[in-house]
């Protein structure tokens, strides 16, 4: 597939060789991409020497600065507002609330630990510490299903054998 992605951005350096007045329309509609893709790959192209083929490699798709891991303090913390809920809230909180919670604890914030951001990142936490169960597949019964092409056909030979009314 990286090869496809090398032709594909080598084919503007030579369309804006070739014809240097067309406008990002015109190279668009010649590449088969969209405009901003186009103008994402001319500005790369004419910020470097033409022979540079390192730049038809593109950039890594991987996070470049990946955040750093939630510290044990605040796992415990969001374990622990879905385990005992506070303000008799009545219910088992789910990640929204446990989100709401954590933003209001004033011991994470005194301590300046990084809190979840994300309900997605709270609930990947309870899933992890078993929590949230995760789904059985569901098994069904097979059907009994009739032999093909029988009750089908049975109408379709009494259709055929009708005499045709405009006939008479």
């Amino acid at each position: 597939m990286e090869a496809v992605y090398y032709a594909a951005r080598a084919n503007p350096r030579r369309l804006m060789i070739l014809h240097p007045n067309w406008t990002r329309a015109q190279l668009a509609q010649a590449t088969g991409m969209s405009k901003s893709w186009v103008d994402t790959w001319k500005k790369r192209l004419l910020g470097v020497p033409f022979d540079d083929e390192q730049v038809l490699q593109g950039f890594s798709r991987a996070p470049h600065h990946p955040l750093p891991r939630l510290d044990p303090q605040v796992i415990d913390r969001v374990l622990e507002i879905r385990d005992d809920p506070p303000e008799s809230l009545g219910r088992t909180p789910g990640p929204k609330a446990i989100l709401y919670y954590l933003s209001r604890d004033e011991a994470l914030k005194e301590g300046g630990l990084r809190r979840p951001q994300s309900t997605r990142t709270i609930h990947r936490i309870l899933h992890e510490n078993g929590r949230i169960a995760s789904r059985l597949p569901t098994l069904t019964d097979p059907i009994e299903r009739p032999p093909p092409m029988r009750a089908p056909a049975a109408r379709l030979q009494r259709r055929l054998h009708r005499p045709c009314r405009s006939a008479r």
